[in-house]
């Protein structure tokens, strides 16, 4: 039997997840709780990374791609995968300072 190429496994992991959320939600879960509230508000950041980085993290960090299998579906050397990976990481964090600071800003009035 043929080993399953990355994409076939990225492809099985994302019906996995499909299936167990949908199962999570038929059991009663309800869509406000925190955790998935904090769950969309973190997306949202992944969103506004720029392509490239975005595309990397998501590969990298989310779907636990190894490094090698990373630079074979993006098309770069596994150095780049390093370097974009920790940019996403820095621009994450910088947004999500950035939000709190707008949280916290005293209200005039």
């Amino acid at each position: 039997r043929p080993q399953p190429k990355p994409t076939q496994e990225i492809i099985r992991g994302a019906l996995v997840s499909a299936i167990a959320e949908s199962q999570f939600h038929a059991n009663g879960a309800k869509t406000s709780d925190g955790w998935l509230v904090k769950l969309a508000l973190n997306l949202q950041r992944v969103l506004r990374l720029p392509t490239n980085l975005r595309h990397c993290f998501v590969l990298r960090v989310l779907a636990g791609l190894s490094r090698q299998d990373c630079a074979d579906l993006l098309r770069v050397g596994e150095r780049q995968v390093d370097k974009r990976c920790g940019a996403a990481a820095h621009k994450l964090g910088k947004m999500r300072q950035a939000e709190l600071i707008v949280v916290r800003l005293p209200q005039h009035g």
